[in-house]
Formats: C-alpha cells, structure tokens, sequence
C-alpha cells in the first residue's frame, strides 16, 4: 500500500544513494572502548555517551513500553513473556535485552557492522535471540548491496539522511544484505509484536507491508528531520489505519500542525515521536 508521492519533500527531499559508494571504518573516537551497563539484571555492553544513553532510555526508562495506556486513551503497551519480537533496527541489543528478560523471544536486524557486533556479543546469553545483518527497505529498493550513511552518532545511521546535514562527512557502509519487512516477516516468522527504529526509512517500509501475518503490536519511531513534512507523516498514520492498525502516536506541537511542518529550530534535536499500533 503504498504512500502517496506528489508532495514536496523540500530539505527532507530523499537524495539517490550511489551503490559505487564504498565503506569506509570508522574512528576511534566513533568506536569507543567497551563498557558494561547493568540494571535490574540486565547487562549489555556499549562504548559511547549515546550507547549509556540509549541503555538508560530502552531499559531503565522503558520508553517503547506504556505500562497505563497509550496515547489517546489506547491500551496498554509492554513486552509480554512467550511474545515473539522482531526488532528492526536494533542498533546494539538493549531493546532485544529487555524483551528476551521478560521471556520473550526476538529477532533482530541491524545494518551498521559496528552496531552489529556488538549487538551479537550480548546477546550470546540467550539462546532464544536470532539475528541477521541487513538493511531494510522499500520493496521498490529491495535486492543487493547497499550503501548505509553513516553519522557521527551511532543510533542514526541512515539509509537516506542523517542528522549532520551539510557537515555529513559522506561517509558509508556497503551493506552486503537489503530486504524488506514483509520479506522478513515470510521468512523469519511468525512472529507477535514488532519494534522498528530505521532513521527515516520507516515511512514507505511500513506503508508498503501487503501482509502482516500474526503480528498484533507495533511501536516505531518517526524520523521528523528525515521527513518534516507533516503531509507525509499524516499519510503513514492514513496507510496503516487501512492496513487495519489501531495507531496511538505521541503528540506533536501545535504549532507545527498549523504550519505543516516540523521545526527542527524548535525542537533542539528531539525530533523523533513515538506511535504505537494496536491490531
């Protein structure tokens, strides 16, 4: 079900990416030394600010989880025991962590190689953990290598844009594996709930899925510096709702629903919102 693609797109317009681009490693200080975060029984490892920070927002915080309620008075959202997760996007494993100490089961994939090392190394203690390398996209773009952005923080990699805008050093990684979510869903399945965080990606992965199988639950994470346009936000939220989803998204501004568009000048760099889907 595909997304309408008549409306301007300006800053956020998606750019070609080259598949003669090649990879190239990165730093040291991107790279970090490895550290060991716990809580409440729950160990992973990470080696930069943003991996403490996102352990802290996944695990301690819970934020893909509403205990209560969604928004809008909707139900519910928690990771139960016996669920079968997959998780797309999973950078390092904390989210997978998290479900896999709740006695869920769960499939990850991730694309940036660095991310996926890591991510492999925690989850060796879980046998109920699987996992691939591999970027997911558009069934338009499925098939191949491609080419992965690489940013200077390591949760927003990107297939179209990362947050560094014009100081983007060009930097990519040849990703040897492209899919797609219904690719996934086919092969790996079946599975309960699903967890996507794709930097942007998410708009035509999700509204493309022709067949969700027994999945129930989604949560995902919407880029709005990737796509500002709220037009293009609304017609997500329109695909899914005939996709038969229930969706709960996360409020936005006020004032960017009178302009039409998120402003990045406002926000200082918190430009994600949450959407829960219930179905």
């Amino acid at each position: 079900m595909a997304m309408a693609r008549g409306r301007s797109r300006s800053r956020s317009s998606r750019k070609e990416v080259a598949s003669t681009d090649s990879p190239s490693p990165l730093s040291a200080a991107q790279l970090g030394v490895d550290q060991t975060y716990t809580f409440k029984g729950v160990s992973a490892i990470g080696c930069t600010q943003q991996d403490k920070r996102r352990f802290k927002w996944v695990i301690e915080q819970r934020r893909y989880e509403r205990p209560r309620s969604t928004p809008a008075g909707g139900p519910p959202f928690q990771v139960q025991r016996g669920e079968r997760w997959l998780d797309v996007g999973a950078h390092k494993g904390y989210f997978a962590l998290r479900a896999l100490a709740q006695g869920a089961s769960c499939f990850c994939v991730e694309a940036e190689e660095h991310n996926f090392e890591t991510l492999c190394r925690n989850l060796l203690q879980y046998s109920s953990a699987r996992q691939m390398r591999a970027l997911v996209v558009p069934p338009s773009m499925s098939g191949g290598c491609k080419p992965l952005k690489v940013s200077r923080k390591n949760t927003r990699h990107s297939l179209f844009e990362v947050p560094e805008g014009a100081a983007y050093s060009g930097e990519t990684q040849v990703v040897p594996t492209s899919t797609t979510l219904g690719m996934i869903l086919g092969a790996h399945g079946p599975f309960d709930a699903v967890k996507m965080n794709i930097e942007g990606a998410e708009n035509d992965v999700l509204a493309t899925v022709a067949d969700w199988g027994a999945v129930k639950k989604l949560v995902f994470e919407y880029s709005f510096d990737v796509w500002p346009d709220l037009a293009l936000y609304d017609s997500l939220v329109e695909a899914l709702t005939r996709q038969g989803w229930a969706v709960h998204p996360e409020a936005i501004p006020k004032k960017f629903r009178e302009d039409g568009r998120w402003d990045r000048t406002v926000t200082r760099a918190n430009d994600a919102r949450l959407i829960w889907c219930f179905r």
